[in-house]
């Protein structure tokens, strides 16, 4: 049987490794952006995948606080852009950390002029360790700019909706 030194190292031993514990259960549930759902913010897409994965394109996705979300597509480095995607929707909580997204793309080639409009629903994936999202489409990772649902500054796109 410890003594009672021996039995006070115990209890300290104890204490120190529940809040270990609690401190690894905590830092895994800390978002960047407290006080608001991690999906909310601007982002910034990169292509998975060794070719550049689907898409070698700039993707911006704001999503705000209401449930709304807007997003534009265009490529990276070519000037004048030859083509826009904008989409607007709305998001919804359906998990955890995911979230479905359903909205309306419309596509407009400037050489042309041509615009078609169509559907858009995908799934998005929040990684509270990393602070990322995870699209279904295109396949990559969306990295945060901002936790404000905004444009962030330098970058040379439009939203019309915004």
């Amino acid at each position: 049987m410890p003594s009672e030194s021996g039995a006070w190292i115990i209890w300290l031993i104890v204490g120190i490794l529940i809040a270990i514990l609690l401190a690894g259960c905590l830092a895994s549930q800390n978002q960047a952006c407290p006080n608001q759902e991690p999906i909310i913010g601007a982002w910034l897409y990169y292509p998975r995948g060794a070719m550049g994965g689907a898409t070698g394109d700039l993707i911006l996705f704001i999503a705000k606080e209401e449930g709304r979300f807007d997003a534009v597509q265009n490529p990276r480095d070519i000037e004048p852009i030859p083509y826009e995607i904008w989409i607007t929707g709305s998001w919804e909580k359906t998990g955890i950390y995911q979230y479905t997204l359903t909205g309306q793309s419309t596509s407009h080639d400037f050489s042309n002029d041509y615009q078609e409009i169509g559907a858009y629903d995908n799934t998005m994936i929040y990684d509270p360790d990393k602070d990322i999202l995870s699209s279904m489409w295109p396949a990559g990772t969306f990295i945060r700019k901002s936790c404000i649902p905004v444009v962030p500054a330098g970058l040379n796109v439009s939203i019309p909706w915004d």
